[in-house]
């Protein structure tokens, strides 16, 4: 039987400010959710001419690595550092694989617009624009057509990453985002669990979601 493990890690705290460069800089608003992964937080952005953008900003904190949060807000591995880089140079390739994605003819639309990747806290943050809508986890389908009008765009979205030669290994009602002035449409705006089909035995430290992965994912056996 698996045992299910408490999420010990700790959030920054609200009006926390990274100082990004003389300029720009980002304000903690509130936690919006959590992955194994990362921890998302909303936040203002001041950018160089110093006009504030509500955004969302990802924070490489794996649960699964034992870290300890400073007083000043840095992430100290408490043993194994080399896990941890391991993790942000994932969560940083992860960055770069949502662009080639999303410069994708076909999946443009579908996936979530990371604009940035930035180093603070001895950890790496992706920041990306405030999408107005709704999480799946929170939406409630007002009829069985719109349920099948929601599931057909996922699954539109699923083959079209295939047919790019990529999976989504962690789809999940959190990671769909409901949009309001298009309810037939959805965006996917969790890409930590992306990867190239031709790469996928070498990513078996995958972070998965239990109830919502593959039993071979979560098993460890990616090869099946």
């Amino acid at each position: 039987m698996r045992i299910k493990m408490r999420d010990m890690r700790i959030a920054l705290c609200n009006g926390y400010e990274m100082k990004i460069s003389e300029n720009r800089k980002i304000r903690i608003a509130d936690e919006a959710g959590r992955g194994a992964g990362c921890i998302v937080y909303d936040a203002i952005y001041w950018d160089q001419m110093q006009i504030k953008h509500k955004i969302r900003v990802r924070e490489c904190y794996p649960a699964y690595i034992q870290l300890t949060r400073a007083a000043t807000g840095e992430l100290v591995p408490s043993g194994n550092p080399e896990k941890f880089e391991k993790a942000k140079n994932r969560f940083t390739d992860a960055y770069k694989r949502n662009t080639d994605i999303r410069n994708t003819l076909g999946l443009t639309n579908s996936t979530v617009n990371a604009v940035d990747v930035i180093s603070c806290n001895h950890t790496v943050y992706i920041l990306l624009p405030m999408d107005e809508g709704i999480d799946y986890r929170y939406y409630e389908d007002q009829s069985l057509q719109e349920l099948f009008r929601h599931m057909k765009s996922l699954a539109q979205i699923i083959l079209k990453y295939h047919q790019k030669g990529y999976l989504h290994l962690d789809i999940k009602p959190e990671n769909v985002l409901i949009l309001p002035e298009t309810p037939e449409h959805v965006i996917l705006f969790d890409f930590d669990s992306v990867t190239a089909i031709g790469e996928l035995q070498k990513n078996a430290g995958i972070p998965y979601s239990d109830g919502f992965s593959a039993p071979e994912q979560m098993q460890g056996k990616i090869k099946k």
